[in-house]
Formats: C-alpha cells, sequence, structure tokens
C-alpha cells in the first residue's frame, strides 16, 4: 500500500493549495479587520475582497461588480432560481441544490420542466428546444433555464454555447452550476452568453465554504437574506475575508496553470478508463467524462468496493447512494435509464491536478483485484 492516501474522490481531490493557505493567513492572523468597517484594519480586508474580485472575475471573463461572494455554490444555485421570475427549466441530472431547488419552486406554483439525458448522458440544445415546445413549463412566458457546465456524476461537458442561445431565442435568462467546470477548463461567461453562474471554491483547489453568483449587468438581482449592504445586498452579513482571499488566489493560479493540468489529467484519465475496461469483465463507463469517470461493475456493490478501496487507502466515492447505508440509487444514473444492477455497482473516480500515474495504475490494479474478491463473495 502507498504511504499516502490516493485521493480520487471529487472534493478530495482538490485540496487546498498551499500558495492559497498563504493567501488567506494574514486575515485569519495580523489582518483581521472587519471589510466593510471604516478603519485602516477594514480596509486591508476590504482590499483583499476587492482584488480577489477581479482575480474571479478574470477567470471566467466577467466585470468584476458581476461577481458575489457566497458560501458555496448550494447558497448561489437557491439565489439564481429562487429570486428569477417565471417558469424553470433544469434537467433530472443536476445537482440536488438545483433539483430540491427547483422542485421547491415548483411547490411554491411555478411551472417547472425536467429534461431527461440520453443514455450516454447527453443533453443538447435540441433536448432544450422540445422542453420549450413540449411542456407548460416552457410555454409560460419568461422564465430560467438552469443546466450544469460539467455533471458532477458522469463527467459529461455540455454544449453551454448552444444552450444559452436556445434559452435566449424564447427570452429566458440562462443559468449554470460550473462547480465542476470552473478552474479546470476556459470559460467565458461573456462569449458563452451565460447570465448567471454558480461555482465553488474547494473545486478548484481553494478553501471550502466559499463560493460565487456570477450576474451579468442588467439582469434582476435579489439575495435569500435580509440585513446589512455587503456584497451590494445580495448577500448581506461580515464576509468571509479569508476564504475569499483564498478563492481568489485559486482563481488566479488556475488562469496560468489550467492546461496544463488539463492535458495532464486526461492522460491519467485515459489510462485509468482503458485499464479498468480492458482488464474488468463487465465494466463499463457510464457517461462521457474526460476528469470525472464513472464506471459500472456488474455483480457487486459500489458502496461495498469503495469502502475496500478506502482500506487499502483510495478515496473514491460511488455513485450508487448519496450517503453510506442508503440503498437509494443515484438518481443521475436513473436519469440515463441505466440498469439497476449496473447502477449499484457504480464507481466514481476524479481526477485532480495532485494525481499522479503511478497512484493511477496502483488504484487500477486494486480495484480489478477487488472487483474479482467481491465477485467470487456472491458466487
Amino acid at each position: 500500500m502507498l504511504e499516502n492516501l490516493v485521493y480520487f474522490d471529487n472534493a478530495a481531490t482538490t485540496r487546498t493549495d498551499t500558495k492559497v493557505l498563504e493567501a488567506m493567513l494574514p486575515y485569519l492572523g495580523a489582518s483581521y479587520g472587519n471589510a466593510s468597517a471604516k478603519y485602516s484594519i477594514g480596509f486591508e480586508a476590504r482590499k483583499a475582497v476587492n482584488t480577489a474580485r477581479e482575480q474571479v472575475a478574470a477567470l471566467i471573463g466577467a466585470y468584476p461588480d458581476e461577481i458575489y461572494f457566497t458560501s458555496g455554490a448550494t447558497e448561489s444555485n437557491n439565489i439564481a432560481l429562487r429570486h428569477q421570475e417565471g417558469a424553470l427549466i433544469t434537467s433530472e441530472a443536476e445537482h440536488p441544490s438545483v433539483l430540491n431547488t427547483a422542485r421547491y419552486c415548483q411547490s411554491k406554483g411555478r411551472a417547472a420542466a425536467y429534461i431527461k439525458p440520453d443514455m450516454s448522458g447527453r443533453i443538447g440544445a435540441d433536448n432544450l428546444k422540445k422542453a420549450f415546445e413540449g411542456t407548460a413549463a416552457g410555454r409560460t412566458g419568461m422564465g430560467l433555464v438552469s443546466l450544469m457546465y460539467v455533471n458532477n456524476e458522469l463527467g459529461n461537458v455540455y454544449p453551454i454555447s448552444e444552450l444559452a442561445d436556445t434559452a435566449h431565442m424564447h427570452g429566458w435568462i440562462f443559468h449554470t452550476d460550473a462547480v465542476q467546470a470552473l478552474g479546470h477548463m476556459e470559460i467565458d461567461v461573456k462569449k458563452s452568453g451565460i447570465d448567471m453562474l454558480s461555482a465553488s471554491a474547494h473545486k478548484l483547489y481553494g478553501p471550502k465554504g466559499i463560493g460565487l453568483l456570477y450576474v451579468r449587468r442588467g439582469i434582476k438581482k435579489e439575495g435569500l437574506l435580509k440585513g446589512g449592504s455587503q456584497e451590494r445586498g445580495m448577500r448581506p452579513g461580515t464576509e468571509n475575508a479569508a476564504g475569499i482571499a483564498g478563492f481568489g488566489k485559486a482563481c488566479e493560479i488556475a488562469k496560468e496553470s489550467m492546461k496544463e493540468n488539463a492535458v495532464r489529467e486526461k492522460e491519467i484519465a485515459g489510462f485509468l478508463k482503458e485499464y479498468i475496461l480492458k482488464n474488468i469483465p463487465d465494466s463499463v463507463q457510464n457517461g462521457e467524462g474526460e476528469r470525472i469517470l464513472n464506471f459500472s461493475f456488474r455483480g457487486i456493490n459500489g458502496t461495498s468496493l469503495a469502502l475496500r478501496l478506502d482500506m487499502e487507502g483510495i478515496c473514491v466515492s460511488t455513485g450508487s447512494a448519496c450517503s453510506l447505508g442508503t440503498e437509494e440509487i443515484s438518481h443521475v444514473l436513473r436519469s440515463i435509464g441505466l440498469d439497476e444492477t449496473l447502477a449499484e455497482g457504480s464507481l466514481r473516480i476524479s481526477i485532480g491536478k495532485y494525481n499522479t500515474l503511478d497512484e493511477a495504475e496502483y488504484a487500477a490494479k486494486k480495484i480489478s483485484e477487488l472487483v474479482s474478491e467481491l465477485r467470487a463473495l456472491t458466487v
């Protein structure tokens, strides 16, 4: 077994960058002032917040005044969906923070439609056009389309520009949950026609507990909370200056190294995909991910496999359940119509910038061994 844990989990692969921690430290110590205060130590914190806003904006091609800091993408998604008027169109494969918010809005009387992806997890402009033409939500005045940039379980990258264009053709606002895309691939909100975008810092090696909501100039803005004037009233409450400074630094680093990281991550993912599909019988890849990989192994339980891998020092996640002890199949795998026995044997492997080919080889061999062992136990 390797001396250190091998992280191939969606959250663990994105541990906080050392340079990010260094950028945060002053605002956890000497520069502890309130960023909204009118004295010198507060001005230092305010400068850090303003710098971070510029760094984040630069990564996605936005204006700094279009960036609002939140506690994370779950809050950002809630703001985006709950405080826009009219109907909603989203997909069955979205993150729970979008799906459950859409259902909440629906319970309050707003029309909503849910696009079903195909068996490969694809969602395209044609799917969205059909949603406009064939659902009550699509025929209801103005509304909001919310479709993720990269699927968090399958890794599919969606054609955001085409989807945004289709939404705009109908006069609707387009929002995307870009948690799995920010810092891993080029995003230009202006060129892509994105009106609103949500993301979390920890997915690009920043701190946990800080996120963003991009809102294009001219779009109605209203936060979930009532309070002070922080974040121009969108997100009242004392700013998390250290977290925001870390988020900004993470975006700055990503802008410089994103392309180089992507090449290496694709190489590692390619090795894992080839090894697993070639060496493990009755294994399939779910979706079309190139950095986030989802596999199913017929005849085993994915949670059991993940636990056995953890004992070998390999941290992965399973797409078969939301939490340990739950037998509920992932809603994403249900949405693509995956056979139930395959869905129960699913495993998600996420590649990050800290992963190596040696780790991938170790993990692939262990997965192969353990799948064989688990299948033998069920015979």
